[in-house]
């Protein structure tokens, strides 16, 4: 009788050990976005940009490299009065329209090139490990790439408008165009393979979205997903959408709060209704989040999704690993994504 006892004991002894266990798993295994700092000293930011190793904010004369923790480490004042930043990778470029000179700088606030052009720039992107200007002169854009000795080399030009583009290899890429005739508006896709160089025309589509890995072509317009692989060409109809992303060979979808997911035959093999207002899709240590400007929605279609709001609408969100920025009237904001409950930030730093 005392055997069964202690036996009956140490059983429900161990189921309650293991309820708590599981309990305490699925909290901590939680994922949550709390508020951290806002940066201070900086109350006129323009735009900002979250690299591998800082955060850096423009404020139209002001050029500041701070930590991933919001404290300023240096900053760079410019007299220049046309000036505006694109960021890429790590790297923060500074245009000066009046004098057509861009200066290359490192996450670290190390100046590493003056770049002169000749014509206007328009974008600067940062495309496997390879970065590409997009510029724009009266007859032509032009995509050219710089080197790491700050010159450009030459790597595509046309006519027509570039609306998207996207890069494999320097001789492995695609490109969205638009263009007018005497029939309206039409898309062209050109995909350059070597010497092998395909245009497909779309009449009445606006090309919205290209990404090529290797062979492989995928363009979104305001109508259809387009799916190239050698001699292989798939379409399928899509409502409007607001966002795409390409990822682990599933190609998302954002639209009306809806992700619909497809596979690389352009099967639709899932679809997701969201809680939340968002408008763009991006990945998070290989889990999907979807963020709007006063919404964030995490760990999509897992079961550990959750939503944030913020409170307020901002102007900018940038999301990078775990440190999310949101811009408003000039300020940064800082949040990170947490597990559980083990955060110490202060909302009144």
């Amino acid at each position: 009788m005392k055997k069964n006892i202690k036996y009956i004991i140490v059983t429900m002894a161990l189921i309650i050990l293991a309820v708590i266990f599981i309990n305490r798993s699925e909290i901590w295994g939680r994922r949550d976005i709390v508020f951290d700092k806002t940066i201070a000293d900086i109350e006129f930011a323009q735009s900002f940009y979250i690299s591998t190793n800082a955060i850096i904010i423009f404020d139209g004369e002001t050029l500041y490299f701070c930590d991933k923790n919001g404290n300023v480490a240096k900053n760079i004042k410019f007299a220049a009065e046309k000036l505006k930043a694109y960021y890429a990778n790590n790297y923060v470029f500074l245009y000066d329209e009046d004098l057509n000179k861009i200066y290359q700088y490192r996450d670290t606030g190390e100046l590493l090139h003056n770049i002169k052009i000749q014509d206007e720039l328009y974008n600067i992107k940062y495309l496997n490990k390879e970065i590409v200007l997009h510029l724009k002169s009266e007859e032509k854009e032009m995509l050219k790439i710089l080197k790491q000795d700050g010159k450009l080399s030459d790597l595509y030009e046309t006519g027509n408008t570039i609306l998207t583009y996207d890069l494999y290899k320097s001789d492995k890429f695609s490109v969205g165009e638009i263009l007018n005739d005497a029939t309206g508006y039409k898309s062209m896709l050109v995909m350059v393979d070597g010497q092998d160089r395909k245009n497909k025309e779309f009449s009445a589509e606006v090309c919205l979205f290209v990404s090529r890995k290797n062979g492989r072509t995928i363009m979104a317009t305001d109508k259809h997903l387009y799916l190239y692989n050698g001699e292989n060409e798939l379409r399928t109809e899509i409502p409007n959408i607001s966002d795409i992303l390409v990822a682990d060979r599933n190609i998302y979808l954002l639209h009306s709060n809806i992700i619909s997911k497809y596979n690389m035959k352009l099967e639709q093999v899932d679809k997701l209704i969201l809680s939340a207002n968002v408008s763009r899709l991006t990945m998070v240590s290989n889990s999907l989040y979807a963020y709007g400007d006063s919404n964030i929605g995490g760990e999509l279609g897992t079961k550990a999704q959750f939503y944030t709001r913020l409170g307020t609408t901002v102007e900018e969100m940038e999301i990078s690993g775990i440190t999310i920025g949101a811009l408003k009237e000039g300020k940064i904001n800082l949040y990170k994504i947490i597990n559980g409950r083990n955060f110490i930030g202060d909302e009144n730093e």
